[in-house]
């Protein structure tokens, strides 16, 4: 039972755009537009795991030139014209309050707190800051440590606006695409597989509000049902 229900789960597609079943009379739909219109705050977080030698300058400066192609891409949140995206590196005077070593260290390898390396950095000078940033708990949270002391993978926060994950594939496409020139393992969330996973938390959510939709229309409640299924419960429970 549980194989067969994965065979048909990874054939489902998400055919139409989930936030267009909400309500326009509810608060949250409200909220969830306002937001996004106004203040780009973005729908979803997106997780970006580079492995590799994160002690390596090349590969830091590679991960930036990544979040500089991402100025042209459509579902990434800007501000101020630039990817809104949290990492090591933009959150460097943030950590500085929680150790002031990093203060010193940061001084180092960006003298001039442009948020680029600066040219002939050394290695250890580079480990010296990260070792400052691992010793705060906001620190463990974007850098990871290996047992033999090495560091070997980073995270990186992006702000997005996929609607719910309507536009994940575009998104992840695009995202492929920037980190082309970063040369370590990397590893993103995928939003599409999420819709897929919560479908059975969702989407009965849709039916049900097409089903308050329709009753406001003083419709039958079987009435209700029936266009309920008919055409938001089409794209549910859709096979493609």
């Amino acid at each position: 039972m549980i194989l067969l229900g994965w065979q048909y789960s990874i054939k489902i597609k998400a055919s139409y755009d989930p936030t267009g079943e909400l309500s326009k009379q509810y608060r949250v739909t409200k909220a969830f537009e306002i937001l996004n219109r106004d203040f780009s705050t973005g729908s979803e977080g997106v997780y970006v795991l580079i492995r590799g030698d994160i002690e390596n300058p090349k590969i830091l400066r590679q991960i930036h030139k990544a979040i500089e192609r991402m100025k042209d891409d459509e579902y990434i949140i800007k501000q101020n014209g630039r990817p809104k995206v949290e990492w090591l590196m933009s959150m460097a005077s943030a950590l500085m309050y929680e150790n002031f070593a990093i203060m010193l260290t940061h001084s180092l390898i960006d003298h001039d707190h442009d948020g680029l390396l600066d040219q002939n950095i050394k290695k250890e000078q580079l480990r010296r800051f990260l070792n400052a940033v691992y010793r705060t708990s906001m620190g463990r949270y974007y850098l990871h440590r290996s047992e033999n002391g090495k560091f070997d993978s980073l995270l990186i926060n992006l702000q997005t606006k996929t609607k719910m994950g309507y536009h994940g594939e575009e998104l992840l496409r695009e995202l492929q695409d920037d980190f082309k020139v970063v040369n370590a393992k990397v590893m993103m969330t995928a939003l599409v597989g999420a819709i897929v996973v919560g479908m059975g938390i969702d989407y009965p959510i849709h039916i049900a509000s097409r089903w308050t939709i329709e009753r406001r229309k003083e419709r039958g409640s079987f009435e209700c049902l029936r266009v309920a299924v008919k055409f938001t419960g089409k794209e549910v429970f859709s096979l493609h």
